[in-house]
């Protein structure tokens, strides 16, 4: 009995030396439990803080494979990795800059997972060069844990300048961030460029307002397809979207005002615009009285995006600064389109 326990632990150290040459060195993808058998085996990159060992055996649900590269477990992970082999919180960066003053703006992000470790704080951090980290500029008032959260970067300026923006999460592990999101701050005055147009109208609040495209976007187009009543109503600032989208659910496709300018799309420091529409009544009348900003290149008469009845539209002369309104049908030769967008 004695010499076959002797022969049976002679085996098992056979095997674990011909096992763990073969992770520790560098090798394709190995099932989790070959790696839990490396481990088991060697502590080495346990003690060299690697690794938390019984975070590694207890949630193979978290994890899928491992590469070994220079005698380090690599793991393929539902998550991120940091450069040490630690688990790091997954999350990404908001598309939605929104801004609430002239120079502040908020924004957020979202953390889907938090790898196995609580996530102690959260917030965005700002730059005006790429790749911002928490030594730029950083908002901190975002509070714990994984899900969505929404905060607040300060002191935007000046006017026209291009911030990149960044999400970032920490756990015991470390501190991953999200995408990068590109943004430009608010303009502070009319007639300049500002997301591929030429701002022509600042509301009271300082830091919303129109911009026009800086040419137009056709000539002697209908209004519409058909003569179906769509529904667009608005006359006042801002309502021109609202219209737009109404228009074009209704018409569907086709080369008419509010499609040509829902379609539109430009591409300026580095970003693409694409949230274009054609104009109210109301947003064209200031875009007439801005129309020294963008020189000369103006037509007789413009679509609005307000209809008047199943059988006509609303225009606005340029040349004499009123509006009237026309058959919906009869664009050919005289109308002109321009489009606007809000900030």
């Amino acid at each position: 009995m004695k010499i076959k326990f002797i022969l049976i632990f002679i085996a098992l150290v056979i095997i674990s030396v011909a096992i763990i040459p073969a992770l520790a060195t560098d090798k394709s993808t190995f099932s989790l439990g070959e790696v839990k058998q490396y481990l088991s085996n060697s502590t080495s990159e346990v003690q060299s803080g690697y690794y938390d060992h019984q975070f590694l055996t207890s949630t193979a649900t978290n994890l899928t494979a491992a590469n070994i590269k220079n005698g380090v477990v690599m793991f393929g992970v539902l998550g991120t990795c940091g450069n040490d082999g630690t688990f790091l919180p997954t999350l990404t960066t908001s598309n939605d800059v929104t801004f609430v003053s002239t120079t502040d703006v908020t924004c957020g992000g979202n953390i889907s997972s938090d790898n196995g470790r609580s996530v102690t704080s959260r917030g965005i951090c700002w730059s005006t060069s790429h790749n911002p980290t928490k030594s730029d500029n950083i908002s901190t008032e975002a509070g714990t844990g994984i899900g969505s959260f929404t905060c607040k970067a300060s002191e935007l300026k000046p006017p026209l300048t291009t911030f990149y923006i960044r999400a970032w999460a920490t756990n015991a592990n470390g501190t991953s961030y999200g995408n990068e999101v590109t943004f430009v701050s608010v303009p502070d005055a009319v007639g300049e460029t500002y997301h591929g147009g030429i701002v022509y109208y600042i509301d009271g609040t300082g830091y919303h307002g129109l911009i026009g495209a800086t040419a137009d976007q056709a000539a002697g187009v209908n209004w519409s397809n058909n003569n179906n009543l769509t529904g667009a109503n608005g006359s006042a600032i801002y309502t021109g979207r609202a219209n737009t989208t109404t228009i074009v659910n209704n018409q569907g496709g086709g080369n008419y005002a509010a499609k040509l300018c829902n379609d539109y799309i430009v591409t300026a420091e580095g970003i693409t615009y694409d949230d274009w529409y054609l104009p109210s009544t109301d947003e064209l009348y200031w875009l007439y009285q801005g129309r020294a900003l963008f020189g000369s290149n103006f037509g007789r008469w413009y679509w609005s995006s307000q209809e008047r009845d199943w059988y006509k539209a609303y225009i606005f002369f340029f040349d004499i600064g009123i509006s009237s309104y026309t058959d919906r049908l009869s664009g050919q030769g005289y109308s002109y389109v321009r489009a606007i967008s809000k900030y």
